[in-house]
C-alpha cells in the first residue's frame, strides 16, 4: 500500500483519494467464504464466489511440520498482540466478524485477577501449496471484461485466493480467576507452566491442584480446526480432561486451509491497473476500527457479571454495527467517525472499570497489612509515621480519592488523654486508605489503636490515640475514600 511521506513545505499537501494495492498479499487468515479461485475485494472486503478464474488445482506442498507452543496472556499488551495475529488481513479484508477460527479469542480473560493460558499443537503441511502446473487462466468472459477494469473489479474484486497454506489447529484455553494479585503472582511463579506439561496427564493434574490450592478457579476449553470427524469429539471441563482431547484429535486429524495466498489481478493481465479510489488514510483508520473492536471484544469478555450486564447494549450495537457495515465503511467517512467515536468512547468505559477493579483488588490484598483492631502501636524517635491502602490515585482520570484529615492535639494533663477519630459511616463513600501520623517525634506521644474490625473497602472506620500518663499529646488521622458506587460490584 502506497504511504504518505510528511512535507516540510509551508502549505499542507492535500490528501491522497488513491491507493496503489499490493500486487501479492500473503498471510490472510483463512476465512469461512474462502475458496481457490474465489475473488476478493480489497474495498468492501467481500468474497465473490464465482471468480473471474478458470477451475484450477493446487499442488500440495509434500513437507509437514508439527509443533507445540504456548502463550501467557498475561496483561492488555499481550492480549492484544495475540487478537493482531490472529485477525491479520491488508486493507478492509481482515477478520471481523468471529468464525470458527477465531471464536477462541472471546474467551481469552486479562484483568488484574485473571490470566489466560493458550497452548496450541499446530501441524503445518507446508508454507503454501504450489501455483498449477498450467498456470492461473482468465474465463473467457474476465478476459472481454478486464478491458473495462471498473466493470471488471465491479464483478471480480481486485484479488482471487490462488494459494493457502493446509494443516490443522488444536488449541487449549485456559482462563485462570483469582481471588487476589498476589495468589495469581504465586502460581505464575511455583506452576511451572509448559505446554509440553499440559499436554500430558501428569502437568495437567499439577496445573489444576497447583490453581486449587490457591483458590484460583480455572476454566478449560477446546478448539479444534482440521478433524474428520466431530461427532464423538471429546468434551473438556477441567484441564485433566486436554491430554485426552489432544489424543482424540491427533487421531481424528485431517488438513484444512489456515491461510491465504492473494494475488491481484495485474499478475495475469500486464497493464491491468491496481489502483483504487480509497487513499490509505482510509484504510489506515478502518484497520484502527477494526483493531478497537476486538479490543472491546477482549475487555468485554474480562468484565465482572455486573458489569457485563450494564454494558451488553452498548457492546452488542457496536459490534453488530461494525460487522454489518464492514462492507460501506470505506466510503462513508461520517459512518467511520461515528463508530470510532462510539467504540473510542465504549473503550474508555471498559477501561475505567478496569482500572477500577484492579484498584479495588489491590486494597483488599493491603487489608492483610493492616495491625487489626486493639493492637497497640507506640510512637518513638524513629517510629511516628504509618500508612495502609492506597493514599492517592494509579489512574486519576478514573479513580478520584479524597482525604479527610482529623487532628487532635492536648497539653499536659493529669492522668491519660484519648480520642477515637472517625470517619463517619456513610454508605456514599469507601475508605482506601489510612494513615497516622505523631506530630511530636521525640517518643512521647503515646500510642494508638485501630478501633474497628478493618478500615479499608468499608463506610466506616476508625482509630483511637492515646497520650502517656501525664502528657500532652498531637496526632493527625487521615482517612482517603472514593465514591463507593462504582466499587460495589467487584
Amino acid at each position: 500500500m502506497d504511504t504518505q511521506v510528511p512535507c516540510n513545505n509551508s502549505e499542507a499537501a492535500p490528501e491522497t483519494t488513491s491507493s496503489s494495492l499490493e500486487p501479492t498479499l500473503i498471510g490472510v487468515a483463512w476465512r469461512d467464504v474462502f475458496h481457490l479461485g474465489a475473488g476478493v475485494d480489497a474495498i468492501t472486503g467481500n468474497t465473490i464466489s464465482v471468480g473471474a478464474l478458470e477451475p484450477f488445482r493446487t499442488i500440495p506442498g509434500r513437507s509437514q511440520v508439527s509443533t507445540e507452543t504456548i502463550e501467557t496472556i498475561l496483561d492488555f499488551a499481550s492480549m492484544r498482540k495475540r487478537l493482531e495475529i490472529a485477525t491479520k488481513g491488508d486493507y478492509n479484508i481482515g477478520a471481523v466478524a468471529i468464525d470458527e477460527s477465531t471464536r477462541y479469542l472471546t474467551e481469552i480473560r486479562q484483568s488484574a485477577l485473571e490470566i489466560t493460558y493458550v497452548v496450541e499443537y499446530v501441524v503445518v503441511d507446508a508454507a503454501y501449496d504450489e501455483a498449477p502446473e498450467t498456470g492461473y487462466r482468465l474465463t473467457e468472459d474476465a478476459q472481454r471484461l478486464m478491458r473495462d477494469p471498473a466493470r471488471f473489479r465491479a464483478a471480480y474484486g481486485d484479488y482471487f485466493v490462488a494459494s493457502r497454506e493446509t494443516g490443522s489447529s488444536f488449541r487449549a484455553v485456559y482462563a485462570l480467576k483469582a481471588r487476589s494479585e498476589a495468589n495469581l503472582k504465586q502460581f505464575e511463579s511455583s506452576a511451572g507452566v509448559s505446554a509440553e506439561g499440559l499436554f500430558s496427564k501428569a502437568g495437567s493434574t499439577h496445573f489444576e491442584s497447583e490453581a486449587n490450592a490457591l483458590d484460583i478457579e480455572v476454566t478449560s476449553s477446546v478448539h479444534m480446526l482440521g478433524v474428520s470427524d466431530i461427532a464423538d469429539q471429546p468434551v473438556v471441563s477441567s484441564p485433566q480432561d486436554v491430554p485426552g482431547a489432544l489424543r482424540w484429535f491427533k487421531a481424528h486429524r485431517a488438513s484444512v486451509p489456515q491461510l491465504a495466498k492473494l494475488v491481484h489481478y495485474s499478475a495475469l493481465q500486464p497493464g491491468y491497473p491496481r489502483s483504487v479510489d480509497i487513499g490509505p488514510s482510509v484504510f489506515v483508520e478502518l484497520r484502527n476500527l477494526y483493531s478497537l473492536l476486538w479490543d472491546i471484544r477482549g475487555l468485554y469478555g474480562s468484565l465482572p457479571k455486573y458489569y457485563a450486564e450494564f454494558y451488553s447494549d452498548a457492546f452488542n450495537e457496536f459490534d453488530s454495527s461494525v460487522v454489518a457495515k464492514h462492507a460501506i465503511l470505506p466510503k462513508d467517512r461520517q459512518e467511520r467517525a461515528a463508530l470510532r467515536g462510539q467504540g473510542d468512547a465504549l473503550f474508555s468505559q471498559l477501561m475505567a472499570v478496569r482500572s477500577r477493579q484492579r484498584f479495588h483488588g489491590q486494597v483488599l490484598q493491603a487489608r492483610n497489612s493492616e495491625p487489626g483492631q486493639g493492637i497497640k502501636t507506640e510512637e518513638s524517635r524513629t517510629d511516628n509515621h504509618w500508612a495502609y491502602g492506597a493514599l492517592a490515585s494509579p489512574d486519576p482520570d478514573n479513580i478520584h480519592v479524597f482525604s479527610a484529615a482529623n487532628r487532635y492535639a492536648e497539653g499536659e494533663h493529669v492522668g491519660w488523654r484519648a480520642k477515637t477519630m472517625e470517619f463517619a459511616a456513610d454508605p456514599r463513600f469507601l475508605v482506601v486508605g489510612w494513615q497516622v501520623q505523631a506530630n511530636w517525634t521525640d517518643g512521647s506521644d503515646g500510642y494508638w489503636q485501630q478501633a474497628s474490625t478493618t478500615n479499608l473497602l468499608q463506610h466506616y472506620a476508625a482509630v483511637a490515640v492515646h497520650s502517656r500518663y501525664h502528657r500532652g499529646l498531637d496526632w493527625t488521622v487521615t482517612f482517603y475514600y472514593v465514591d463507593a458506587e462504582p466499587y460495589g460490584h467487584f
